[in-house]
């Protein structure tokens, strides 16, 4: 058995994850609405770009963000638990 299987995840751990992924989101957002505004075409990740052709600007900034979501509310759920 590994010491992750033993151990529950930091508090701190999961909230600099969930800050990342929030800071990731808003980059995301103000990057796609930039060239959104001036129409150039914009290269970015394949796994991003198949959110933004599939669900658009809101897919593409949700995805990390709701991912965030989850890594906040398991910092605070083992936050509580300490």
């Amino acid at each position: 058995m590994s010491r992750l299987d033993e151990d529950e995840s930091s508090p701190v751990l999961c909230l600099v994850l969930a800050v990342a992924l929030f800071a990731l989101a808003w980059w995301l957002y103000t990057v796609i609405g930039r060239y959104e505004a001036s129409g150039e075409a914009l290269r970015m990740h394949r796994m991003a770009g198949l959110l933004y052709q599939t669900a658009g600007k809101w897919g593409a900034v949700g995805a990390p963000a709701l991912i965030g979501a989850f890594f906040l509310a398991l910092s605070i759920r083992n936050w509580r638990r300490s």
